[in-house]
């Protein structure tokens, strides 16, 4: 038998009912070319997520192929299961709360056929953000089609494009040669992989929106539930507490990376990550508006060490003095003026 072009694999934990819907939004009619792989992260309602897949796998054409972890492996390893149980030529991962876009996996299929020599792929995607006036944003990176040459200089470029893990793909046997577990409870594995993977083979961009995020309400998020992520103490969120351990993860990230790489890799990284802050930062505000309490977030925000640039100085002083609204807008007019998100 033939091996698949793609396995889209999708980490689950204890959301039989959102990993429904992300199964029902797979509509490509290349059943060949793709199966399903589920890796169900031994979770209190590890029976009904079986329910779910049984009756897909019932009603549905594609080959899918369904695991149950013993124990909660945690977010990281359990990418790395998924992995190493996909049997296609590319991994292309969603989360269970996504959803793929209507119509977009045909055509996004064939750009991955004629893209087959490269060893990551950026997709687009749609993400939602409740705070928003519009609510939904297209993440666009480029405006065309692209290949990049494998290296430092790519795998760096990408990088801050590629964490949102749904539409994620990478060719799976090379990530199988990266298997490392020092950075398990960061919630940054397949970043790891990216950068591996960037760094000694060519890559591609897509402006086809792949995938897109869903509102999930309170429901129990991925991460914060496995072993080494007891610094995430509400699951339900990433704000306060969660942001700044995300972050402080990100900085151990980055300083592994170095450490490695021995090429300025991850002073590189913790300076793109610095200069695209404002994110991070806007949401604690929209959250609590309280200035006060901004600037408690924003002071442990430079003592974990990621206030390090002078665009993350502006994005500071701009919140606290004018406000989130205003300086939404401006963001907003630049992204509409260029067609895609600004290096924020």
């Amino acid at each position: 038998m033939s091996q698949k072009l793609i396995s889209i694999c999708i980490p689950t934990y204890n959301r039989p009912s959102q990993l429904k819907r992300m199964l029902e939004s797979i509509d490509t009619t290349k059943v060949d070319d793709i199966d399903i792989v589920i890796s169900e992260n031994c979770s209190p309602k590890q029976k009904e997520t079986r329910e779910v897949v049984e009756e897909y796998q019932r009603t549905h054409p594609y080959e899918v192929h369904y695991f149950e972890n013993e124990r909660n492996l945690g977010y990281d390893k359990n990418i790395r299961a998924a992995v190493a149980r996909a049997t296609g030529r590319f991994c292309v991962f969603f989360s269970d709360d996504d959803m793929a876009m209507p119509g977009a996996l045909d055509e996004y299929i064939e750009f991955v056929r004629q893209h087959q020599d490269v060893g990551y792929i950026l997709r687009s995607y749609r993400g939602y953000h409740d705070s928003s006036e519009t609510k939904w944003q297209d993440f666009y990176y480029y405006p065309t089609e692209r290949e990049f040459p494998a290296g430092r200089e790519t795998a760096i470029e990408l990088f801050n494009k590629s964490v949102f893990l749904s539409g994620f793909t990478i060719r799976q046997e090379y990530a199988k040669e990266y298997v490392i577990d020092a950075l398990d409870g960061s919630l940054l594995y397949q970043m790891y992989l990216l950068l591996q993977v960037c760094r000694r083979y060519p890559s591609a961009y897509t402006r086809i929106l792949v995938s897109k995020s869903v509102p999930t309400g309170n429901d129990v998020h991925y991460f914060g539930t496995g072993d080494g992520e007891e610094g995430y103490k509400d699951a339900s969120k990433m704000e306060g507490d969660n942001t700044i351990n995300f972050i402080r993860w990100y900085v151990k990230f980055f300083n592994y990376v170095e450490d490695e790489f021995k090429d300025g890799t991850g002073k590189a990284l913790l300076i793109d990550l610095s200069n695209m802050i404002y994110p991070t930062m806007a949401i604690q505000l929209r959250t609590n508006p309280s200035k006060k309490a901004f600037k408690k977030f924003c002071d442990r925000l430079f003592e974990v060490g990621i206030i390090k640039t002078a665009k993350a100085r502006i994005y500071y002083y701009g919140l606290l003095i004018f406000g989130v609204k205003f300086c939404d807008f401006c963001v907003k007019t630049v992204k509409k003026i260029l067609g895609r998100r600004p290096n924020l």
